[in-house]
């Protein structure tokens, strides 16, 4: 009895693991965007839904990335913005995982 119902789970699964990719490969056929956040650092969404540059936040970013490429750690790079005050795009401090979304 448990493995009917196993192979029925399994087989739901598929489905809805199907389901999901057709969804996602129609909207990138139509050109949609797909974002699984509500909020990115850098970015604001306009009255369409659709992304665009958020410049104070963008300096950011590119501090973030620059910082990076020049050798810094991320737990030395969140310390530093944590040490500035700067919150992450949710409000809070920093962790050394440098979360760019919410």
């Amino acid at each position: 009895m448990l493995t009917v119902l196993f192979s029925f789970a399994q087989e739901e699964s598929k489905n809805v693991s199907y389901n999901l990719k057709w969804r996602v490969k129609k909207k990138f056929e139509r050109g949609e965007l797909i974002i699984n956040t509500t909020r990115f650092l850098g970015y604001d969404k306009d009255e369409y839904g659709d992304l665009v540059i958020n410049p104070k936040e963008a300096e950011i970013v590119k501090r973030i990335f620059e910082d990076y490429l020049k050798g810094k750690g991320t737990f030395t790079i969140a310390k530093e913005l944590n040490a500035e005050n700067i919150p992450t795009v949710a409000g809070g401090r920093w962790q050394e995982s440098l979360e760019f979304y919410r």
